[in-house]
């Protein structure tokens, strides 16, 4: 009897070569988002914070019917731990800080 293979079976030498690491969203640091860009966070911490330091971000959180625009030099406190969507209404630069202990 001859075996078949599985149809879905790798080949040799595809497994020679690192598979690609899932890419996470930073939850702290400087970043910066292009017009109209949307950064999803799938879990933000309460207390963490986001400060516009360029250009205008609109904030919403999943499943929330509230949403804060947040201008150069404003500051939104996270106060939901649904997943977060920060977009930017112009070109813009914040910086994610960690919610203190």
């Amino acid at each position: 009897m001859t075996a078949i293979p599985f149809p879905f079976q790798v080949p040799a030498f595809a497994l020679r070569f690192p598979l690609p690491r899932p890419v996470r969203a930073r939850q702290q640091g400087a970043c910066r988002l292009d017009r109209h860009a949307t950064r999803w966070i799938d879990a933000p911490a309460i207390g963490q914070r986001i400060a516009c330091t360029s250009g205008e971000l609109w904030i919403t959180h999943d499943g929330e019917g509230r949403d804060t625009v947040v201008a150069a030099g404003g500051v939104h406190v996270v106060d939901s731990t649904r997943r977060m969507g920060i977009h930017a209404l112009a070109d813009s630069r914040f910086e994610l800080i960690r919610a203190p202990r």
